[in-house]
């Protein structure tokens, strides 16, 4: 069986709506019937993260520096000045066990993201206090509904579980037009025989992977501008090439999946980091999750984190294995995927919108799906039982098996555009 999820980590409270996240966070499928879509010293050591030399001079990285708090705490207040139309901010704990951004204000008073992770925030939902995070992302504005004056904002970030040292960081992207950009990738290949840095953009398979995300993506106006390409080391290669995506030691260590992340350090320029393994094998056995991102966005520009990238599985050994329409649906695996790196969530969780907003993107003009539309009472809204309520977006929870699952809103070009990976 087979199916298509985003990083989420392990919860340490009751979110208010668990029942949604661990069904439509984790999306299985089955894969004949369906399509588809984290010392002695008790604190960690300083996060590891490198920033690539060759970051577009419309980016601005601001280092806010390094915070080191005792388990269950909350930061002072801290600061970052803005003058551009879009920014970000990440919190980096390395291998702490939960990180979170609290208290975003803006520089006219106005509260963002509030204290209380059970929050519904002012800007709508989001990903900056999930549960059991160890990097904290937040996109400003990862919706069109609310706007970014220039100013100071204020900021807390939280330490829960552990001590945490927490290296801030703030993106400031100086674009000035957000109508169109060029989007550069980094793509990591472990553990597939006939796939490699050398051989991957002539190989033809590859070749219908890359064409329908470039495809999908042209629909936001971003065209795919440099691949750069990488191979895992050899002992990575063996350890990495198929990778759980729990945490398989049960310590609180980073996982497989957060160490192939990691392997994005040694990549020397700014780009959406895809990794691209045989399996990632889910929780349960013979379910392989076909993707998985690094987080809700993704720690955009900064290489090296636990989340700083995307796993795509070629679910086979070889590429060569592998049937021309699932190599289709890898490109679809990719857009998607990638999507959650940019900021965006599920337009539908699988349990149906429902009139919750923890059951939907933030993104108003994204369409909806009712729990009502269950017509087979299986628990879960199908793509294709919402062809008429976004079953055909590119973000909706699962691909439908009559219909292809790749378009695009307005609103969330918006958001694309604005992610800094955009040039």
């Amino acid at each position: 069986m087979i199916n298509e999820r985003h990083g989420m980590g392990v919860a340490r409270r009751l979110w208010p709506v668990m029942d949604v996240f661990a069904r439509a966070c984790v999306l299985m499928i089955l894969a004949a019937l369906l399509q588809s879509c984290n010392g002695d010293d008790e604190s960690t050591p300083p996060a590891s993260q490198t920033t690539p030399t060759s970051t577009s001079s419309q980016i601005e990285i601001k280092d806010l520096g390094t915070v080191s708090l005792p388990a269950n705490s909350i930061s002072d207040e801290k600061t970052v000045q803005v003058g551009t139309a879009s920014f970000m901010l990440i919190a980096n704990g390395a291998k702490a066990k939960d990180i979170d951004i609290d208290e975003v204000i803006d520089p006219t008073g106005k509260t963002l993201v509030t204290t209380a992770f059970d929050d519904l925030d002012p800007i709508g939902r989001n990903d900056m206090q999930a549960p059991g995070d160890s990097v904290a992302t937040g996109l400003f504005p990862h919706t069109p509904h609310y706007p970014v004056p220039a100013g100071t904002y204020r900021f807390r970030v939280g330490a829960f579980e552990e001590a945490a040292n927490i290296q801030l960081t703030a993106i400031l992207n100086h674009r000035q037009d957000f109508t169109e950009g060029t989007l550069n990738l980094n793509i990591l290949f472990c553990g597939i025989a006939d796939l490699n840095s050398a051989t991957a953009l002539g190989n033809a398979n590859f070749t219908v992977i890359l064409n329908e995300f470039k495809r999908i993506y042209a629909q936001a106006n971003i065209q795919v501008g440099t691949i750069n390409t990488f191979d895992c080391a050899t002992s990575d290669s063996q350890r990495l090439g198929s990778i759980s995506s729990s945490d398989v030691n049960g310590n609180g260590e980073p996982d497989e999946m957060e160490e192939l992340f990691q392997l994005s350090r040694n990549f020397p320029s700014s780009g959406l980091n895809f990794f691209f393994v045989q399996a990632i094998e889910g929780n349960v056995p013979g379910f392989i999750i076909l993707g998985q991102t690094g987080g809700i966005p993704g720690p955009a520009v900064i290489n090296g984190t636990v989340k700083s990238g995307v796993a795509v599985s070629l679910a086979a050994p070889t590429i060569g294995e592998v049937s021309q329409a699932d190599l289709i649906r890898r490109g679809r695996t990719m857009a998607h995927e990638g999507g959650h790196f940019f900021g965006l969530f599920h337009t539908t969780e699988s349990v149906g919108a429902n009139g919750n907003p923890f059951r939907v993107d933030p993104i108003q003009d994204t369409p909806e799906c009712p729990t009502s539309r269950d017509l087979d009472a299986s628990g879960d809204v199908s793509g294709d039982e919402c062809l008429s309520f976004g079953g055909t977006n590119l973000m909706f929870w699962t691909q439908p098996t009559t219909a292809v699952r790749d378009q695009l809103s307005a609103g969330q070009t918006f958001v694309m555009q604005r992610n800094p990976l955009v040039q």
